[in-house]
């Protein structure tokens, strides 16, 4: 830096000058600053980071990178777009970069066009650190008298290699190590030791570096020097004891005396003597804890410590006091079977069940069917064993299993069962009924063995003989344990019925039970009920209207008793009766009305609606459903989906300024009858008096056209003309529609054993190697509309409960359906193909246990038609798994084995009056059931030859 100023002096003497100006000179013109890399040097990371100085005048700033081929990037500055918070200095990041060596530099002009530039600078970016070397030689837990040893390892591959740090500590945990070497040729996988190590217990690793601080090291071995002091010959216990009184036992080489401690230290710092000792032979109380128990020991030659032992012998052993467990086994305790199949699951988590002491018994002998080839470990530290018993006898049997853990702890079942392989037909059936009825009302009677757990009919006209029992699609119901009733509306005439069960070892009819009798209808028959207008969705406070039309068989008006309303609802827990037998109004003979206020706080979802009477004495029901949607609420000061500023300027605010008529514009509040300037003329209204009922009229405002509106109690039902014309046209169906309602009730059964066929939890373990494997047999139904051979969608949902009731919820994708997101599986299959499937599922669980919850449906027209929902399984999460995941594929299954199907859930009788019994199905559902009576009908009155191709075929 230079200062200068001028100074002019006349010959007086007198002076004048100029100010003092400052000047800096430098041979620099751009330079690179920190944190700029210098040159030839690596780094771990995928971004470069360049800073220079300028010290001249200048008009840009360049930045230039290049790899080995080419310029990968040029960024240039203008002068004064500075590095923020660094005024004069330039600087850019090079990032998103790849493994690799680069080159930059900086160039720059001055003023006058000048151009400077920096030195280029070599950098390497290295983020993958060099392979991982394994430890060769001296082996793992040596024990040595060379106390220089050779340490050798394998070569690892880098190109940036930088050394070798071989680490060498008296404990494992390298905190402070002893010797440390470094070799920095990467050839050289090896070291030998100069020094020498003292005697005792040595630990050693290896890391290999690269350049960039990239580092890949060995686990360490251990490494004992052997002193001069006593030997230990023989230790025990070892392995797995079951004894918590066991001594630990030493055997030396020679008269010693011998100490241990719970860690490893010096012969003079351990806590314990052995209580027997200064012989060969040493034996203390080890007074050992459950699971695993470790002892350090050292001996010398007295308690002084000469010639002592420089390294401990560890006695190390695993205290199991505890009997291994069953966690299930098949048959189980008191059961009835109808196959051989015996499964059973055992676990032990301290010391682990002992495969080859797993023995079976069957009546008495050992069995000749059983081999622990059967057995597979489960991952609970048991095995899951399934195999077919050659030796189970008919009628009683008693089976033995008996288990031992690697401690020798042992524990049995004895389990007493009966092998049953006849049908309820085989072992008798009896009909109760008459052989003539006078109502179509009648109900099938019959009486069963005691051990039939489920029974199916259906009429002549749906099948015969032939029907198989799981495609007989009505279900009879449970009066006692020996009596099965069913209500069915019979046609005029002779009627059949054909009959089939299964026992509750699972055996089902080869042939029908056959029921048949006549019905001759008397005058004035048995009654019905049409319910009619409820519409599909209401909204919370709104009013449910309910009619119902009550006729005799000949489809005279009849008055009941009593006619009672019964309004249901499922809250996700229990079912709620909003109404419970409320009798309904009258409004003139076999015509009964009720409105229902819908709560400003109801649940949304399906109301179900039973309506009941008992004309002449007879009872009779119908149902029908409803549902309650969601509404906005005007006032809430929230803008809802269907509110605007017009409906709802509480919440919405108010609209701008109004409409202007005659601006051409037909606004928002502009109507033909408010501004027809803008939005033109109405067309022409309608006359009231010309006899024609036209689309702007009413009852109430041209009762002319279109007559008087019924009144209620004096009050006026517009509409009642309307609806009692629809109840005239159903009441004709009345008979069609409940044999239809009767079908389709059928479909919404828990589980329908007409599709799901075979169902089989093949592996209830989730772990990082196994996943959770359903298997079925699906028989495709054929749906209303189509035909054998084509193809409809299949779905399975799953859903996962904890210990806690919680439902996990499994992240994309999915109806939030019951409480949380299902993991879902999709597939198609032929129309009345029965096909094997195998569903693979790693749901997204921590570990624990869960409840697993099935939903398995059909779609015909993109309409979900379910066929079971239940519990199915209880599954074992053991490790942690984030990933949500299904594979769907088709199998061969294997034999079913000690998976008897589930006896469906119905319903449940509720209601007996006149000798009659009502099924009353699962409320909630109910709807359902009428939304698809309207599909079914629909499809029959609009089937087309040829209908339109699904998403599956487009």
């Amino acid at each position: 830096e230079y200062w200068f100023k001028v100074a002019v002096y006349d010959k007086a003497g007198n002076y004048n000058e100029t100010e003092m100006r400052k000047q800096t000179l430098s041979n620099k013109t751009i330079y690179f600053i920190p944190p700029t890399e210098e040159n030839n040097t690596y780094r771990s990371r995928n971004w470069i980071h360049v800073k220079v100085a300028i010290p001249i005048s200048e008009q840009n700033v360049t930045f230039y990178l290049y790899n080995k081929t080419s310029l990968l990037n040029e960024t240039t500055f203008n002068a004064g777009e500075y590095c923020p918070g660094h005024p004069g200095a330039y600087c850019t990041n090079f990032s998103n970069l790849w493994d690799d060596e680069y080159w930059f530099n900086v160039t720059t002009y001055d003023i006058a066009g000048n151009c400077y530039s920096t030195e280029t600078r070599k950098h390497t970016l290295d983020t993958t650190p060099p392979t991982e070397p394994s430890l060769i030689a001296p082996p793992d837990a040596i024990q040595s008298y060379d106390m220089s040893p050779l340490l050798n390892w394998t070569k690892v591959v880098e190109k940036n290699f930088a050394n070798y740090t071989v680490e060498v500590d008296n404990s494992y945990t390298f905190e402070s190590p002893n010797y440390v070497y470094v070799i920095y040729d990467i050839n050289q996988s090896y070291y030998q030791v100069t020094g020498v190590w003292s005697r005792g217990i040595w630990y050693w690793r290896v890391t290999a570096c690269d350049l960039a601080g990239n580092c890949n090291g060995t686990d360490y071995w251990s490494y004992s020097l052997i002193g001069t002091g006593p030997g230990i010959n023989e230790s025990s216990p070892h392995g797995y004891v079951n004894n918590p009184g066991v001594n630990l036992t030493v055997v030396t080489n020679r008269n010693a005396t011998c100490k241990y401690d719970l860690t490893d230290r010096e012969f003079g710092n351990m806590q314990y003597i052995f209580n027997t000792t200064a012989g060969v032979i040493h034996s203390t109380s080890s007074n050992a804890h459950e699971g695993l128990n470790q002892y350090y020991v050292r001996c010398a030659d007295d308690i002084n410590g000469t010639n002592t032992m420089e390294y401990s012998i560890v006695i190390s052993f695993v205290l199991d006091t505890m009997k291994p467990t069953f966690l299930s086994i098949n048959p189980e305790n008191g059961s009835r079977v109808s196959n051989k199949a015996v499964q059973f699951s055992t676990s032990d988590f301290t010391s682990g069940v002992n495969v080859s002491q797993i023995n079976v018994s069957i009546n008495g002998n050992s069995s000749t069917s059983f081999n622990t080839s059967f057995c597979i470990d489960n991952g609970l530290g048991g095995y899951d064993c399934s195999y077919i018993e050659d030796n189970i006898l008919e009628g009683g049997n008693n089976i033995t299993v008996r288990i031992e853990d690697k401690a020798r702890n042992s524990e049995f079942r004895y389990i007493l069962f009966i092998y049953d392989e006849t049908s309820p037909v085989e072992d008798g059936i009896v009909v109760n009924n008459h052989n003539v009825y006078d109502s179509k009302n009648v109900t099938l009677d019959i009486n069963v063995p005691d051990d039939t757990g489920e029974c199916r009919y259906i009429s002549d006209d749906e099948g015969g003989n032939e029907t198989h029992y799981d495609e007989m699609s009505h279900q009879m119901v449970r009066f006692n344990a020996t009596r099965f009733l069913a209500s069915v509306t019979g046609k005029t005439g002779l009627n059949t019925y054909h009959i089939k069960c299964r026992d509750i070892a699972g055996n089902k009819d080869p042939i029908s039970t056959e029921i048949r009798f006549n019905i001759t209808l008397r005058e004035g028959g048995a009654p019905s009920i049409v319910i009619g207008g409820v519409e599909e969705d209401y909204t919370r406070g709104s009013v449910v209207t309910i009619f119902a039309t009550l006729t005799d068989q000949n489809g005279n008006p009849v008055d009941p008793s009593y006619c009672n309303v019964t309004i249901t609802h499922w809250n996700g827990s229990i079912l709620v009766y909003d109404l419970q037998d409320t009798q309904m109004i009258k409004e003139h003979k076999g015509f009964y009305y009720y409105n229902f206020h819908i709560p400003v706080d109801a649940d949304l979802g399906s109301y179900g609606i039973l309506v009941e009477a008992d004309p002449s004495g007879v009872n009779t029901h119908a149902v029908s459903g409803f549902h309650v949607v969601w509404s906005a609420i005007c006032g809430n000061s929230i803008c809802e989906a269907t509110e605007t500023c017009e409906n709802c300027p509480a919440d919405c605010g108010s609209c701008p300024m109004g409409a202007v008529c005659g601006n051409g514009i037909c606004e928002a509040t502009e109507t033909c009858e408010n501004c027809p300037a803008d939005c033109g003329s109405c067309p022409m209204g309608a006359v009231c008096g010309n006899g024609i009922c036209e689309a702007t009229e009413t009852c109430e405002n041209c009762p002319a056209d279109c007559g008087e509106c019924p009144t209620v109690g004096g009050v006026r039902v517009p509409g009642m003309e309307d609806i009692r014309e629809t109840l005239t046209s159903v009441e004709n169906k009345t008979d069609e529609i409940k044999a239809i309602a009767e079908r389709i009730w059928e479909r919404f059964r828990r589980t329908d054993p007409s599709v799901i066929r075979d169902e089989r939890i093949a592996s209830y373990k989730l772990s990082r190697k196994s996943s959770i494997v359903i298997q079925y047999n699906i028989t495709v139904p054929v749906k209303e509309g189509y035909s054998a051979g084509e193809y409809l969608p299949l779905r399975w949902k799953f859903w996962f409960v904890n210990d806690r009731n919680v439902c996990i919820d499994q992240g994309g994708g999915g109806e939030v359906e019951p409480q949380c997101k299902p993991l879902i599986a999709e597939t198609i299959g032929c129309a009345n193909d029965t096909i094997p499937i195998e569903i693979r599922i790693r749901p997204s669980l921590k570990r624990g246990n869960y409840s697993l919850v099935r939903e398995f449906e059909v779609d015909p027209d993109e309409v979900w038609i379910n066929y079971g929902r239940e519990i199915i399984a209880r599954i074992v999460v053991t490790e942690d798994n984030l990933h949500p995941r299904v594979e769907v594929g088709k199998v061969t299954l294997k034999a079913q084995t000690g998976t008897g199907e589930r006896p469906a859930i119905t319903g449940m009788v509720i209601k007996d009056r006149g000798g009659k019994y009502i099924l009353m199905g699962l409320i909630p559902l109910l709807f359902l059931v009428s939304i698809t009576l309207i599909i079914f009908i629909y499809h029959i009155i609009t089937k087309k030859e040829k209908k339109e191709r699904k998403w599956y075929e487009r």
